[in-house]
């Protein structure tokens, strides 16, 4: 008998450690707030007051325990990203969509910087928020022009090993950009947060003079100009069918075909 209720209790030990260090695994996805320490000390508060026989208050904590760890859920940042109401992107009228080839100005300007010998990383925002995502010393949301982009790619103080921000609406939102999470890979990154929300990377290589395309967690390289404009164009176009967003009389259709 005594074992019986020994092995129950290594089980039962087993099961909430398991929990507990995949909540808190979970919990530390979040770098822009620092969840973990909140959620341990909830728990060795509550421990203490089971301890020390503090019987209304160890009861009130169990018992709202749920809704606390409703509330770390909440306010998680990789949750935060999901909420289309409060970090999606205005989608624009047709009247705006109308003029947007910011692919066709991105795809000559990359290709220049291929001819020249040089590497560059571009991420392209859609319709979900990457301000929580990447890092950068200052934004400038400026029009996205091929004049401007030429520039910035052939400034000695471009850092390949950064990227510049963009969105689909002919905007530069900022330069100099890096991730969050500088002790991943930079492709690391590029797989793991596309996997988050609907962006792009794009990479450029000089050396094989091919692009790679990063977009939901996935990666396809060794692409031509040509198959890098229609896989993005696809990529956008499937999301805004699975989303079910429509411009009126079809103007996004019509502007990627």
């Amino acid at each position: 008998m005594f074992s019986i209720l020994l092995v129950r209790d290594i089980f039962e030990i087993l099961f909430y450690s398991a929990c507990i260090f995949m909540f808190c695994t979970w919990l530390m996805i979040d770098k822009s707030k620092n969840l973990v320490l909140y959620f341990l000390s909830y728990c060795i508060f509550t421990l203490c007051c089971w301890v020390f026989q503090l019987p209304t208050l160890s009861s009130f904590l169990i018992t709202y325990a749920p809704i606390v760890f409703l509330f770390f859920i909440i306010v998680h940042e990789r949750t935060l990203q999901r909420n289309f109401i409060a970090l999606s992107n205005r989608v624009p009228s047709p009247s705006q969509e109308k003029n947007n080839n910011w692919l066709e100005i991105l795809m000559q300007s990359a290709l220049i910087t291929i001819n020249d010998n040089k590497s560059i990383t571009v991420i392209i925002e859609h319709t979900d928020s990457l301000d929580s995502y990447l890092a950068t010393s200052f934004f400038i949301n400026a029009d996205l022009s091929k004049n401007l982009l030429d520039i910035f790619f052939s400034s000695i103080v471009y850092d390949t090993e950064k990227m510049i921000w963009i969105t689909i609406h002919n905007k530069i939102k900022a330069i100099q950009v890096s991730w969050i999470t500088p002790e991943r890979k930079p492709r690391e990154n590029a797989l793991f947060y596309t996997s988050l929300n609907d962006c792009i990377v794009l990479i450029t290589c000089p050396l094989t003079r091919t692009f790679t395309v990063i977009g939901n967690g996935k990666e396809t390289t060794k692409l031509s100009a040509h198959q890098t404009n229609l896989l993005i164009k696809k990529e956008f176009f499937k999301h805004q069918k699975e989303t079910g967003t429509r411009y009126e009389n079809n103007t996004y259709e019509k502007s990627i075909f």
